[in-house]
C-alpha cells in the first residue's frame, strides 16, 4: 500500500479571515501568512452554519446539519444511522494515526475512541507508530468568543480599529475588536510552536497543512449571523513542495472539508457525504453556488437560508417577524453587544445600526465585491432580478435535495436523517410551498392558511399558523380558526396561534394557552419557543409572571442538567427581566455559575477546551 502524506489541520476558533494574506494589516498571525506563501488560498470559503456545533457536524460527517435535525441547532444531539462512515473512517482504513487536540462538539453523541486514536489535550503526531502517516487535528481556542469577556487588549489598541458602519462607534465596541486581536496573538504563539515541532521532526516536507476556522468571528454581527463576518472562514491548503501561492475565488463551504481531506489521503469519500473535494476546482467559477443556514442559536429560534456565489449573497428570512439581534444570553456577556443595544435603546443609532433590532426583510441580496459589509440590500434592484431569481431557484432546489429539517418544529417526529426522508411523515414539497407562501405576507393566502390549519401534518399546520401570524391584524377574518387551533395537539402550533390570538384581541384565550404550556414536563424545545413567543407580545403577559418564575426555578433542577434546558432557563430569565421592567443590556441573563456546573458535568471535554481557551 502506498502511504499518503501526513495531514496537519490547524483550526482557529471563531475567526473570520484575519491574516495579512486575507487583507488585514493589523493581524499578528504571522505563521498563517508563512503557510499561505505556497498554499492554495480560498478567498470565498464559508461555514455551513455560523456557530460551532452545527459547523463541526458538517466537517466530521460531510453532510448538511439541516438534513439531520436537531444537528442544525446549537446545541443539540443529532442521531446518525448506525455504521455511518465519517471523516476519519477512510483515513484509518488507509493506516492513518488520527488525533484530535482536543475538541469535538459535533452535535451528535460521537464514539470518540472509534473516531480518534487519541482525543485529548496530550494528543500529538509524535505518539504514532514509526513510519505511520498521521492526520492531526489541532483546535486552538484562544480566539473563541469567550476571549471577549475579559478585559485584556494589548496587541492592537482600540483607537486603531476601523469600526464597521453597521456598528455604533463606542469605546466598548472598539475594545471588543482589540480583545479579539489579543486572542489572535495568543493563537499565533500556539501555531508557531506547532510548526516549529513539525520542522524539528523533519516532517515539514512530507506534510499537507490545512488552516481553517469553524465559523466567523465573535465581534458584534459576526458569529451566529450569515453575513461574511459570521459565515466566511479562512481556508488554505499547503502541499509539500509547493513553490507559489494560488488564490481561488470559487465559493466553497466546510461541507467540502471531509471529502477534501479524504482525497488528500488517497481515499474515497463515503457515499453519504454530500460535499465535494475542493481540489481541482476552477480557480474562478463565478457560478458555483453554495448554501448556508441559521437555525436555533441557544435560546433563540430562527430560520434563515442563504444561497451564495463568490460575488453575491442571497438571504431568505423565514421568521421575518423576529429581529436578527434577539438578546442572546451568552453573546451579551461581551461589552460590544451590550453597548450596541444600549445605543439603540437610547435612540443614538442611525437607521443602518438600528435595523438589526427590528423585524427582518423577507429577502436580502448583496454584491459582496461592491459592498463588503453587506449593508446595501439590492433585493428590489431591477438590474439584479434575473440573478436574484437564479439564487431563489437554487435555494429551493437545495432545500429539497437535502431534505431540509429546519422547517420542522424542533423535536417533531418528522425530524432526523431517516424520518425526514419519508414523505408520509415529512411532505417537504408541500411544507416548502406553505412556508414560502407564509413569507409572502399576502392576505390573498388567508384562505389557504385557514384550510391548512386542519391538515393532518404538524409541519404544514405550523407553517399555516406562521402565515397567519405574519399577516398580523390582516388575519382578523381567521380569528375563529385561530381560536379553534389553540386546541391543536402540537404545542408548537398552539404557541404560534396564541401569539396571533393576542394580536387579534383575544388576549385572555392566548394567556390561557400560554399558562397551560408553562409546564416543566414539556420538552425544552417547547419551553424555549414559549418563552420567546411571550417576550414578543405587544403587551407583555405580566399576569403570568409568577408562573414564569416558578418555571424558571424548576429549570435549575439537577434533573434538567442539559444544554437544552439551560437554554430554556436563559429564555425565561430574559422574559422575567422584561416582565419586571428591570432589563438592561448588561443584565445577567446568562447564569455563568449554573452554566459552568452543567458544562463540567455533561460535557467535560468541551469544558476543558474552553478553560484552555481562557489561558
Amino acid at each position: 500500500m502506498t502511504l499518503g502524506p501526513n495531514i496537519l489541520v490547524i483550526l482557529t476558533e471563531d475567526l473570520t479571515p484575519h491574516s495579512k494574506t486575507y487583507g488585514d494589516p493589523l493581524s499578528p498571525m504571522k505563521s498563517i501568512d508563512v503557510i499561505a506563501e505556497n498554499a492554495l488560498v480560498f478567498e470565498n470559503a464559508y461555514c455551513v452554519a455560523p456557530v460551532c456545533a452545527p459547523s463541526r457536524f458538517s466537517m466530521i460527517t460531510g453532510i448538511e446539519p439541516a438534513s439531520c435535525s436537531p444537528a442544525h441547532s446549537h446545541a443539540a444531539d443529532g442521531v446518525l444511522p448506525e455504521g455511518m462512515r465519517l471523516l476519519t473512517h477512510p483515513l484509518k482504513d488507509l493506516g492513518y494515526y488520527c488525533t484530535n487536540y482536543s475538541k469535538a462538539d459535533y452535535n451528535f453523541k460521537a464514539n470518540m475512541p472509534e473516531l480518534w486514536d487519541d482525543f485529548s489535550m496530550e494528543s500529538h503526531w509524535r505518539n504514532r507508530a514509526e513510519g505511520q502517516p498521521f492526520f492531526a487535528f489541532f483546535n486552538f481556542t484562544q480566539t473563541h468568543e469567550s476571549s471577549l469577556h475579559g478585559t485584556e487588549y494589548s496587541v492592537v489598541k482600540p483607537d486603531q480599529i476601523e469600526v464597521p458602519p453597521y456598528l455604533p462607534d463606542t469605546p466598548d465596541i472598539r475594545e471588543d475588536f482589540a480583545r479579539a486581536y489579543t486572542g489572535m496573538a495568543k493563537s499565533e504563539e500556539m501555531i508557531a510552536k506547532l510548526l516549529a515541532e513539525l520542522e524539528e521532526d523533519g516532517l515539514t516536507d512530507s506534510t499537507v497543512i490545512v488552516q481553517i476556522s469553524d465559523h466567523g468571528g465573535s465581534t458584534p454581527r459576526s458569529k451566529r449571523y450569515l453575513y461574511d463576518t459570521g459565515n466566511k472562514v479562512p481556508l488554505m491548503i499547503k502541499f509539500p513542495g509547493a513553490t507559489e501561492q494560488k488564490r481561488i475565488s470559487t465559493a466553497v463551504t466546510l461541507i467540502d472539508f471531509a471529502p477534501t481531506i479524504i482525497e488528500i489521503a488517497g481515499g474515497v469519500k463515503p457515499a453519504t457525504m454530500t460535499g465535494s473535494s475542493v481540489l481541482g476546482l476552477a480557480h474562478d467559477d463565478a457560478d458555483r453556488m453554495v448554501f448556508t443556514g441559521r437555525d436555533r442559536m441557544d435560546e433563540n429560534y430562527d430560520l434563515i437560508r442563504t444561497a451564495r456565489t463568490s460575488q453575491y449573497l442571497y438571504i431568505r428570512n423565514y421568521f421575518p417577524h423576529r429581529p436578527l439581534l434577539q438578546q442572546q444570553a451568552y453573546a451579551w456577556q461581551a461589552k460590544g453587544y451590550q453597548s450596541w443595544e444600549t445605543e439603540y435603546l437610547a435612540g443614538r443609532t442611525n437607521a443602518l445600526q438600528s435595523r438589526y433590532f427590528e423585524p427582518k426583510p423577507v429577502e436580502e441580496f448583496y454584491d459582496n465585491y461592491a459592498d463588503p459589509h453587506q449593508i446595501n440590500n439590492l433585493i428590489d434592484s431591477p438590474e439584479h432580478q434575473e440573478r436574484i431569481q437564479k439564487h431563489r431557484d437554487g435555494l429551493n432546489r437545495r432545500t429539497l435535495e437535502i431534505f431540509d429539517n429546519g422547517f420542522i418544529p424542533e423535536g417533531g417526529k418528522a425530524a432526523g436523517l431517516v424520518n425526514s426522508r419519508n414523505p408520509e411523515i415529512y411532505p417537504l414539497a408541500r411544507v416548502l410551498e406553505m412556508a414560502n407562501k407564509a413569507i409572502e405576507i399576502n392576505v390573498a393566502n388567508l384562505a389557504l392558511f385557514i384550510g391548512a390549519l386542519k391538515d393532518e401534518n404538524e409541519v404544514v399546520r405550523f407553517w399555516a399558523a406562521q402565515g397567519l401570524l405574519y399577516l398580523a391584524e390582516k388575519a382578523a377574518p381567521a380569528i375563529d380558526a385561530v381560536i379553534a387551533g389553540l386546541a391543536d395537539e402540537s404545542p408548537h402550533v398552539r404557541i404560534v396561534l396564541a401569539e396571533s390570538a393576542a394580536m387579534l384581541g383575544e388576549r385572555g384565550k392566548a394567556l390561557a394557552t400560554y399558562r397551560q404550556l408553562i409546564d416543566a414536563s414539556l420538552p425544552y424545545e417547547v419551553l424555549i419557543r414559549l418563552a420567546k413567543s411571550m417576550v414578543y407580545l405587544k403587551q407583555l403577559p405580566n399576569e403570568l409572571l409568577e408562573d414564569c418564575k416558578q418555571m424558571h426555578q424548576k429549570l435549575r433542577d439537577p434533573g434538567m442538567a442539559t444544554s437544552g434546558y439551560f437554554n430554556a432557563y436563559s429564555a425565561f430569565n430574559y422574559l422575567i427581566f422584561r416582565m419586571e421592567g428591570t432589563y438592561k443590556p448588561d443584565s445577567p441573563v446568562f447564569d455563568m455559575d449554573l452554566f459552568v456546573e452543567r458544562m463540567r458535568k455533561s460535557n467535560p471535554a468541551i469544558f476543558a477546551s474552553m478553560q484552555q481557551g481562557r489561558k
